[in-house]
């Protein structure tokens, strides 16, 4: 394994067609982090802060782990709804890499959310989900979902304009202060600033 360091370190994640977090981060060889967020990040705009030196060594030990200077972009055409990545680095030895792809690549989706979690990036551009049991009443029937959301509203919010597979129209015609909401606690999935998830598909009744 090689002495050199990282001069540069560059992270691109494009739009898609769906609410994927579109942001772009440059950090330097001393640790300093330039971010700027484009669209469903928590924190649009330009920041900066910076990053210890261990956090800057643990970024370049993960790039000999996964062997990235010597990584090929992944075969295919990459889909065009798709959050397209680019990682571009250079090293203190000249050493040059830059990789683009598209997000479903599990190995390089992995590399890089590694790399926006050691840079602080993670913290600026995605929000964590809690876990709620939503619950509500209609013509004498009962009927209940989980839903991953950012808080209360947002989950009654999520029900009611993406109601789940299997909802009939007694629940599609509920109001949104129809559920009782209960939260259950946080999950370990994160979302882009509104993102959300709606689970299950039972009703009882």
């Amino acid at each position: 394994m090689t002495t050199a360091t990282i001069r540069r370190l560059l992270l691109v994640r494009t739009a898609c067609y769906g609410r994927c977090p579109a942001y772009g981060m440059l950090i330097t060889g001393e640790g300093e982090v330039w971010y700027r967020g484009e669209a469903f990040v928590i924190h649009e705009g330009s920041h900066r802060w910076s990053i210890s030196e261990r956090q800057l060594q643990s970024l370049a030990d993960l790039l000999w782990e996964r062997d990235f200077f010597s990584l090929a972009p992944p075969p295919g055409i990459s889909l065009s709804d798709s959050q397209g990545i680019t990682i571009g680095v250079r090293m203190t030895d000249g050493r040059y890499h830059r990789l683009k792809f598209s997000f479903g690549d599990g190995e390089l989706d992995i590399l890089a959310n590694r790399i926006d979690k050691l840079s602080g990036v993670y913290d600026y551009a995605y929000r964590p989900l809690n876990r709620y049991w939503l619950s509500a009443e209609c013509e004498g029937a009962t009927f209940h979902r989980r839903v991953l959301a950012c808080n209360a509203a947002h989950a009654r919010l999520l029900l009611k304009e993406n109601p789940p597979e299997g909802a009939g129209e007694a629940e599609r015609g509920l109001a949104e202060s129809a559920w009782k909401v209960k939260n259950q606690g946080p999950s370990k999935r994160t979302y882009p600033a509104e993102g959300g998830f709606v689970e299950g598909q039972e009703a009882s009744v």
